[in-house]
């Protein structure tokens, strides 16, 4: 069943999916007002002209279009002879938008770009089986941690189908606060506009050195100690930090930070080959674990990692449901590293 309603600005349109799933389509009335005096043959001869366009040929476009050259040629001759403007500068070998072209692709974009989301909302409903979750993890858990609950977490629920984006902390805060996912994992950010956090997962920070390092001769080691060795920090520029460095600052001790990154993996495969020692989550230093030497800390030191849902919405049952499998994998690597 599909609801249809038209505001002042917006075209409003609701997909009913399945007997408790829905889908929203929002339009600028614009756009509705193409699609109401837009002929089929109007329709054909733009999506001819935007192919052109992208490609730079009319072979090109015919190709994309499965039409052949003559008909792609066609329908650019009578979108000209209708709209009285040369599209193409055809003097050149390859084919030039003209001026009154860009005018009317920058319009086309839009529209036709929208087109495309619906299509592809619509075959992936033909072939869907259940709800879709949308998911985005900074990396350390969209690499580290959910692909060893993910297996668990479908085993419940063999219909659910789901996406994955592995982004920044900062991007997860922006596309959860646009609605753009259903459940995030991120660092706090601050200004990133508003998010709902569900729960917080503290993840310990351990240190990671290579085998043979003299560090590793502790179980447990001392943060004075590793002001003494070439540290890979975690740059302040990317909103992230290293709950260590607030350790040294508090304390008055000064670390040589020899290298500088925003990616917990990345600097294990630093550390990997030698360039010094670092403190990043124990969920990375984990899958680093038959390359590296992890030890914990001798203070309490965290990485705070939120889970996020968009502003005024709650979670549902099934990213609740994802979010306590990924805290329970996160005891069992912190009880195997920390001890």
């Amino acid at each position: 069943m599909i609801f249809v309603a038209e505001t002042k600005e917006f075209l409003i349109c609701l997909l009913r999916v399945r007997h408790d799933n829905y889908k929203f389509f929002l339009f600028p009335v614009s756009y509705l007002q193409v699609a109401k005096s837009m002929t089929p043959q109007r329709f054909h001869q733009l999506r001819a002209f935007v192919a052109v366009c992208q490609t730079g040929s009319v072979s090109a476009a015919a190709q994309m279009m499965h039409l052949s050259q003559p008909a792609i040629t066609k329908l650019i001759r009578h979108l000209e002879a209708e709209t009285g403007a040369a599209l193409f500068d055809r003097t050149r070998r390859k084919l030039m938008p003209t001026d009154a072209a860009h005018v009317l692709l920058a319009d086309m974009k839009g529209l036709f770009g929208a087109m495309r989301n619906v299509d592809a909302t619509l075959n992936g409903l033909r072939h869907a089986k259940g709800v879709q979750i949308r998911i985005a993890a900074m990396p350390a858990i969209g690499v580290n941690l959910l692909p060893d609950v993910l297996p668990s977490w479908l085993a419940m629920r063999p219909e659910l189908r789901f996406s994955l984006s592995v982004i920044s902390s900062l991007d997860v805060h922006h596309i959860i606060g646009g609605d753009g996912a259903d459940i995030g994992f991120a660092l706090p950010v601050q200004g990133t506009g508003s998010v709902a956090v569900d729960r917080t997962l503290m993840i310990h920070a351990v240190v990671v050195a290579p085998p043979g390092h003299p560090l590793m001769h502790e179980c447990r080691i001392k943060v004075k100690d590793l002001v003494r060795h070439r540290l890979i920090f975690f740059s302040q520029q990317f909103a992230l930090g290293n709950p260590i460095e607030e350790y040294f600052s508090q304390n008055g001790l000064e670390a040589t930070s020899f290298v500088e990154t925003q990616n917990s993996a990345c600097a294990c495969a630093m550390v990997q080959s030698g360039l010094g020692v670092a403190v990043v989550d124990v969920v990375t230093a984990f899958a680093y674990r038959k390359q590296l030497v992890i030890r914990p800390l001798d203070v309490e030191c965290v990485f705070p990692v939120q889970v996020i849902v968009p502003p005024g919405a709650s979670p549902g049952s099934d990213a609740k449901r994802l979010a306590a499998l990924c805290m329970d994998r996160l005891a069992l690597i912190s009880s195997e590293i920390m001890g």
